[in-house]
């Protein structure tokens, strides 16, 4: 059937995709129903939405997915019970997990409540001489080595 639509895509119309296979290989039959085909593709059997019911967490019914599959519509029998296979192997597995899941929103804490250690202060300290250089270097002249260089690099080592 999908390469029939295929073709029937590639050619415009039934006729001009008939005409263009390979007769020994795809044999046309003399009382092919060309009108049932036409109507078939332009108006397929659907049911409506609101008739269907569906149980995502059912087991699939094997016995009459393939009877429908297989002997109403002419699907390959092979290919129907491995995808029924797959099927059931795919409901066996745990789901992937979300990627969101792997980040925790914390809650937010006051300024009052962050706990203090010697890092913090240390760090507090640095801020400050870090300001101090970059005061010495905005006065000193661009170019020239000055006290504050020297003291950034053995700090950075």
């Amino acid at each position: 059937p999908k390469t029939a639509l295929q073709g029937i895509r590639k050619h415009g119309c039934i006729e001009q995709f008939i005409a263009s296979l390979n007769t020994t290989r795809h044999p046309v039959p003399d009382d092919f129903p060309i009108d049932d085909v036409r109507r078939l593709l332009s108006d397929p059997e659907v049911i409506p939405s609101e008739n269907v019911s569906l149980e995502w967490n059912a087991k699939p019914d094997e016995q009459g997915l393939v009877k429908f599959l297989v002997e109403e519509k002419g699907f390959s029998e092979k290919r129907v019970k491995g995808g029924l296979e797959q099927l059931i192997k795919a409901k066996k597995q745990i789901p992937q997990s979300r990627i969101s899941s792997f980040f925790v929103k914390k809650p937010a804490q006051d300024a009052h409540s962050l706990p203090t250690n010697n890092a913090t202060a240390n760090s507090s300290q640095g801020q400050a001489a870090e300001e101090q250089i970059s005061k010495k270097r905005s006065r000193s002249t661009p170019g020239a080595i000055n006290a504050a260089d020297t003291l950034k690099t053995k700090k950075s080592k």
